[in-house]
């Protein structure tokens, strides 16, 4: 996963399933658990934080 910033989330394909929050973030207890769909979309913001997180298409 590549941090562009604190909002912005590039997934690889590989990395799927992430979740939201990530494992190991102050947010982790902030709110609830979320799957992010990227299997089914190329973009997807967190309901709860508004983070966008963004599948990385070129990747495997």
């Amino acid at each position: 996963m590549e941090n562009d910033t604190r909002k912005k989330l590039v997934v690889s394909k590989s990395e799927l399933p992430v979740t939201c929050p990530l494992p190991g973030e102050e947010m982790w207890c902030m709110h609830p658990k979320v799957t992010i769909p990227l299997d089914q979309t190329d973009k997807y913001n967190c309901p709860y934080c508004g983070r966008l997180f963004i599948l990385d298409t070129k990747s495997s």
